[in-house]
């Protein structure tokens, strides 16, 4: 779980970079690889691949996705 986010946003599968916090099914992934197929990614139990479309990040402070590494 994250503790400082300032709350999530779908955006488009080819928008989401590596490093950037994804919330899927209630819980908190990290995108690891964006492909044609789908998003890949991961926490510490488990790795998966999303097909859809839109995608559901977290935000920083900036409205933008939550990476990280802290990059704005």
């Amino acid at each position: 779980m994250i503790t400082h986010h300032y709350g999530t946003d779908n955006i488009p599968r080819k928008d989401v970079k590596p490093g950037a916090f994804v919330k899927y099914k209630d819980r908190t992934y990290l995108a690891s690889a964006n492909v044609s197929k789908g998003l890949y990614i991961n926490n510490v139990y488990e790795k998966t691949l999303i097909r859809s479309d839109e995608i559901e990040v977290y935000l920083n402070q900036y409205g933008k996705p939550l990476m990280r590494n802290g990059d704005i």
